[in-house]
């Protein structure tokens, strides 16, 4: 059954909460806690686990000592994700990031620098933030390349900036 209230929440999580003793030594634990209610809905038991491996995540991203139940808007929001994943690894290979370049100068109004912004120009969806893709980039282990292509790419621009009287030195 589902715990509907918060009280009984806390009781289920006090439970598994308490500390305990094995081979002599002390241990606690906490847990993060995703459930999937099976109603007959004609669910494969995969299917089941998968619904409540997204509600787990979705508990532990809410903090320790937490339990959510699935909800459809968790499937949503995983189809999403994946999708963006794969769109996000094209555009590392084809070449659909870009570096935009912030003047960073001091009080005379002097350029003394240049801070890279990183920006996916996403086909359909236009300039996506890096506080967007960046998250998703680290958790699919895209970030060692996209650091790369960054220092390169800045590297490259800082070249042909020596080049001109206003950006030589920077």
């Amino acid at each position: 059954l589902e715990p509907t209230s918060a009280r009984e929440r806390d009781k289920i999580l006090a439970a598994i909460d308490k500390p305990f003793k094995l081979e002599g030594h002390h241990f606690q634990t906490t847990a993060s806690i995703g459930i999937a209610i099976f109603e007959g809905e004609g669910l494969e038991i995969d299917d089941v686990l998968k619904r409540a491996d997204l509600a787990m995540y979705e508990a532990k991203a809410a903090g320790r000592g937490t339990i959510c139940f699935f909800r459809e808007a968790l499937q949503v929001s995983a189809s999403e994700r994946l999708l963006l994943t794969s769109d996000l690894r094209r555009a590392v290979d084809e070449g659909d990031l870009v570096l935009h370049y912030q003047p960073v100068v001091d009080r005379g109004g002097k350029w003394i620098g240049a801070e890279a912004l990183i920006r996916w120009n996403h086909p359909t969806k236009g300039m996506i933030s890096a506080a967007d893709f960046i998250p998703l980039a680290e958790r699919s282990g895209m970030m060692p390349r996209i650091d790369r292509w960054v220092l390169e790419s800045a590297c490259r621009t800082l070249a042909s900036w020596s080049h001109l009287p206003r950006t030589r030195g920077l």
